[in-house]
């Protein structure tokens, strides 16, 4: 009886994706930005999130910076107001319905994230798993297809090639379910919905997105993880006040 309740009751849990993009008007790798969030509606109807939007500490994406910088994962509601004030527009896809099993990889890569082995770099190159920028810092949610290269993409592209990457755990992904919205807190933001099937116009060429088996890349339950393979050192926290 016991086994059965919590079977119902996990039957009654249901989980959402939602990806964004932020970008100006022409669209400047520097002031641009790919971030997501994982919503888990309990038996209860509550709803609990993990949100991952991977920034220098400093919240300054320098293009071209050689040395890696300590990352922080940002919450929701501070990277809407930051990339608002900054004068960028905002385009969301979701929220979808998703498998539970993609929520729990949020939940280990947000952890990973804010463990301090991560660094950032608005250009990682092959310096992943150790180091990831923005895009990469959300795709690594889920490396069992591989390891995400999104080349030169940034901005809603890019969002769009993440969504692309993470779609094999959406269920139903043409149905949306904007209920949500003003119960996120989302309705306060000038954001613009896009479809699923909406792939954003980029006046440049963009190559497509491809996977790369070269790096050992992956942890915990197929999430994207620092491992002692990849021969390299995390980068070291300024020093501090003593």
């Amino acid at each position: 009886m016991l086994f059965t309740s919590s079977s119902a009751a996990k039957a009654a849990e249901r989980y959402y994706l939602i990806v964004f993009g932020a970008q100006k008007t022409i669209n400047i790798p520097k002031e641009s930005h790919t971030f997501g969030l994982f919503v888990k509606e309990t038996d209860q109807g509550s709803l609990e999130t993990v949100c991952i939007s991977w920034l220098a500490e400093d919240l300054n994406a320098t293009i071209l910076r050689r040395q890696p910088l300590v990352g922080v994962n940002l919450d929701l509601d501070f990277t809407m107001q930051h990339y608002e004030s900054r004068g960028c527009r905002i385009s969301m896809w979701g929220p979808f319905e998703m498998d539970r099993e993609l929520y729990q990889k949020a939940k280990v890569r947000r952890d990973i994230l804010e463990s301090g082995s991560v660094g950032y770099n608005p250009i990682d190159r092959r310096r992943r798993p150790l180091v990831a920028d923005c895009i990469h810092g959300l795709s690594g949610v889920d490396v069992e297809p591989g390891l995400l290269r999104t080349r030169s993409a940034h901005g809603d592209i890019a969002s769009y090639f993440v969504l692309e990457h993470l779609s094999r755990w959406l269920i139903h992904p043409e149905t949306t379910y904007p209920r949500l919205i003003s119960r996120l807190g989302l309705d306060q933001y000038c954001i613009r919905s896009r479809d699923f099937c909406e792939r954003p116009h980029s006046p440049l060429p963009i190559l497509p997105p491809y996977y790369d088996p070269s790096l050992p890349a992956e942890g915990p339950r197929g999430v994207e993880a620092p491992t002692p393979a990849a021969g390299q050192s995390p980068p070291a926290a300024p020093p501090g006040p003593e």
